[in-house]
């Protein structure tokens, strides 16, 4: 964290990360003015070093996992295949529609070469 330093002047502690020493100096003739014993509070310079660094607070809320592509779950449930069969239930527009968009479909197949058309017997 850093130093406690007193000030022989002013009688105050002060907390400093960038303290200098002077070894030069004899500090003897400073320990004979000051022989008085003092209180020295640390718990007024315990608050200011909690005040720069205040405690991080924790989130009491639930975590959730996040849901994958929940959009495509819901439209796999709501499409449902028709087989050719049905077909015959549905209206006469749907029918037509139904069965352009699947010759379309098989048209754009083999044009592209997707897959090979193989006859059930």
């Amino acid at each position: 964290m850093g130093y406690r330093v007193m000030d022989p002047v002013t009688r105050r502690i002060t907390i400093s990360r960038n303290v200098r020493f002077d070894d030069q100096e004899d500090a003897s003739d400073l320990r004979e003015e000051n022989d008085k014993e003092m209180d020295i509070k640390l718990e007024e310079t315990e608050r200011a070093i909690d005040d720069k660094y205040p405690e991080f607070r924790r989130s009491q809320r639930e975590r959730k996992p996040a849901v994958r592509y929940p959009f495509n779950e819901a439209l796999s449930a709501i499409n449902e295949e028709i087989i050719y069969d049905e077909i015959e239930f549905l209206p006469e527009g749907e029918q037509s529609d139904w069965k352009s968009a699947m010759n379309e479909e098989m048209l754009s197949m083999e044009t592209n070469k997707v897959s090979d058309l193989i006859r059930v017997t």
